[in-house]
């Protein structure tokens, strides 16, 4: 791998402007990483050593927000660009496993990346000097390798979260994980509950949407189990067979649900992390999807469908599969007849409505629903959506029912 960066033209003329002010400045992090893996970048991120107030006047010309002033950190958003830029520090204690109590501004590029989380995020660049390695980011990169910058212990004392960031990277690109590094994330673990629910979650949503997340569920099951709360025994085996069979963007309702052992289980687990409701549905349906035969007969498949809709069928019947539950062989088949209209997909959908079946002679609402129902799962059984077709068979379910 050859250690080519490619930074816009544009955005090198930001280093331009800090340098010929007689301040220095460099690409740092993700955007120096990425490029050099030959992924595309989405966000920039500069260290420099000119303070805040220093960044804010050389900007005039540009929109600049205080995002993290108390710690050295504006945005510039320049020509078009927004650009996180924070001034070469030195973080003091970090009194609760998160953040640092105090920082320290310098003018010492080597100090500032020393308080970097791994060393493939502590890479600089600019398009005056090139790559400036301190800790031996390229070869970690060239190796696949995710490693701490300094003492790993010290690290994720000083922020816990970086324990979940180094396993959402390692899913990210297929990495290793540095043994050192490894070994201190594991026995650190209890650490994460230090950290917001919420930010918890979005480290959680990034690892498992990551390609090779189910890679690294056995052996780090225990730090997974620690941000999650888990309780009980889990057959992470099984539980990283059942991820790796269902993609990315559905491995996390899934886990949930293993490790919640019943619907209720997986509901309490993600509440813990405050959840928004699209979350939560996702993790209750596909709790239930685990737990139920959902897609066992075609009334089956028409009740899930209409319960839980059409974008979330791919990821039901993926996680029924996994867990071994039974199916039945047109499954796939009847989603694609809902999908395509040709299988109703609600009540609604009926060739029939409540004041068709009350002209029967049916004035009860609970009755009428009763009715509507019965329906809805003769057609997905094989009756015609007709109305002469179901109002005879509405007549022959009440004769029965004895209305």
């Amino acid at each position: 791998m050859q250690a080519k960066v490619n930074i816009p033209s544009t955005l090198c003329e930001l280093i331009d402007r800090f340098v010929l002010n007689g301040h220095s400045a460099y690409f740092v992090g993700g955007c120096v990483r990425d490029s050099i893996l030959g992924n595309p970048v989405y966000d920039y991120d500069v260290t420099t050593s000119a303070r805040p107030e220093v960044v804010t006047e050389l900007f005039y010309d540009c929109k600049v927000i205080p995002t993290g002033i108390k710690h050295g950190t504006v945005t510039v958003v320049y020509k078009g660009y927004p650009v996180e830029i924070t001034t070469f520090r030195k973080d003091g204690f970090y009194e609760d496993n998160r953040h640092p109590a105090s920082v320290e501004f310098s003018q010492d590029l080597q100090e500032d990346t020393k308080r970097r989380d791994f060393t493939i995020n502590a890479l600089c660049y600019n398009h005056l000097e090139g790559l400036i390695d301190h800790h031996g980011g390229l070869e970690d990169l060239q190796s696949c390798i995710v490693k701490c910058v300094g003492d790993p212990g010290l690290r994720f004392k000083e922020d816990a979260l970086r324990i979940l960031r180094g396993l959402r990277f390692a899913a990210r690109f297929g990495f290793d994980i540095d043994p050192s590094t490894a070994t201190s994330m594991l026995q650190n673990r209890h650490l994460i509950q230090n950290v917001s629910s919420e930010r918890i979650l979005s480290e959680l949503k990034g690892f498992f949407e990551s390609e090779h997340s189910y890679r690294y569920v056995k052996e780090y099951f225990p730090i997974l189990s620690s941000a999650c709360c888990v309780d009980g025994y889990i057959d992470v085996c099984a539980l990283e067979s059942i991820l790796k069979a269902i993609v990315p963007q559905h491995r996390m309702a899934a886990f949930f649900a293993v490790c919640g052992g019943s619907i209720e289980g997986a509901v309490k687990l993600i509440r813990r992390l405050k959840p928004d409701n699209k979350t939560l549905f996702g993790i209750s349906s596909s709790a239930e999807a685990y737990y139920n035969d959902c897609f066992a007969d075609a009334v089956s498949v028409g009740r899930t469908i209409r319960k839980y809709g059409l974008h979330s069928a791919e990821v039901l019947y993926a996680i029924n599969t996994a867990a071994g539950r039974n199916i039945c062989l047109d499954a796939q088949d009847r989603i694609k007849y809902i999908e395509d209209g040709l299988l109703p997909l609600s009540i609604k959908e009926l060739a029939v409505n409540g004041n068709d079946i009350a002209s029967l002679g049916i004035t009860v609402g609970e009755d009428i629903g009763a009715v509507l129902e019965h329906l809805f799962n003769k057609v997905h059984l094989g009756v015609q959506n007709t109305k002469n077709t179901l109002l005879s068979e509405a007549k022959r379910f009440m004769d029965e029912r004895g209305n």
